[in-house]
């Protein structure tokens, strides 16, 4: 049995030492990563405002929640990234927002029937204020788009949709 077990381990290795790294077939594999082509800082808008905490519940913790819609420039694209800022001034809440739009190779052959929409949320905790503004920034940080929506009246205003310097 021992003389056996030796014979199958040499016979093994011998085989394995005719597999070398200069005759192994090479796989490549794509990365998500390997499909991305360029980031673009892409505007988005404001779905909804509403409080953390329902009007007839009693909550631990309570703030504000803003709904954000991004419309993608591509079928197959992603939304890689968003980041804000918030400031509150005046009782209005002021943010910042920038969201990164991925550019993928499918988006150059794949043509979109309707437009691809990725929504995100922001939740502010401790943070209250009678309207939202918000600065939709580009990579570069120049501002896309600023909108705002007044929760008192629910109406969304696009307020400017010009590149313009943040100072």
């Amino acid at each position: 049995m021992k003389l056996f077990l030796t014979a199958f381990i040499s016979l093994f290795v011998l085989l394995m030492a005719q597999i070398t790294p200069a005759n192994a077939e090479m796989i490549l594999v794509e990365t998500p990563e390997a499909q991305l082509i360029e980031r673009v800082g892409i505007p988005g808008e404001i779905i909804d405002v509403r409080p953390l905490c329902p009007e007839d519940m009693t909550c631990v913790t309570n703030g504000t929640v803003v709904e954000l819609n991004f419309r993608l420039l591509g079928c197959a694209d992603e939304l890689l990234s968003m980041s804000h800022s918030v400031e509150v001034e005046d009782g209005n809440i002021y943010l910042k927002i920038k969201a990164v739009n991925g550019v993928m190779k499918e988006s150059q052959v794949i043509r979109c029937y309707a437009p691809v929409y990725e929504r995100r949320t922001i939740t502010l905790i401790g943070v209250y204020g009678e309207n939202v503004f918000a600065e939709f920034l580009n990579v570069g940080e120049r501002v896309l788009s600023r909108l705002s929506l007044l929760t008192g009246a629910g109406t969304i205003e696009r307020v400017d949709n010009t590149l313009q310097e943040i100072f």
